[in-house]
């Protein structure tokens, strides 16, 4: 599995002013198996990044679901919610990581005799 994140800053008008929007590109890349994994454990609806937005109070999830495969961005007004959402992504993306790992080595070929 591969996680891609990448930054950039766009200026958009808006009604009278001009403001600087930063974007978080988010992509995550697998391999077969590891996509039939994520689906079969329904890890797809699995939350990288939660935000309240505060001119709505709308909840906004970017899920697994969200960028498996189809990289998407997401606009910030400050470069600090994009460092605090970024950070997040990773310990999600590296949780989800560490459960294929583990789901990974499951099999049904009978008993294991480990060594005490």
């Amino acid at each position: 599995m591969k996680l891609t994140l990448n930054r950039t800053e766009e200026q958009e008008r808006k009604l009278f002013k001009t403001m600087t929007v930063y974007y978080l590109h988010v992509g995550l890349e697998a391999s077969a198996d590891e996509v039939a994994l994520i689906k079969k454990h329904k890890w797809t609806d699995w939350v990288l990044f939660e935000h309240v937005a505060h001119h709505s109070g709308n909840v906004i999830e970017w899920t697994v679901g969200n960028v498996l495969g189809k990289p998407n961005k997401y606009g910030f007004a400050a470069v600090e919610h994009l460092a605090y959402a970024e950070n997040q992504v990773i310990e999600t993306a590296k949780k989800l990581n560490h459960q294929l790992q583990a789901v990974s080595s499951f099999t049904s070929s009978g008993p294991r005799e480990i060594e005490l």
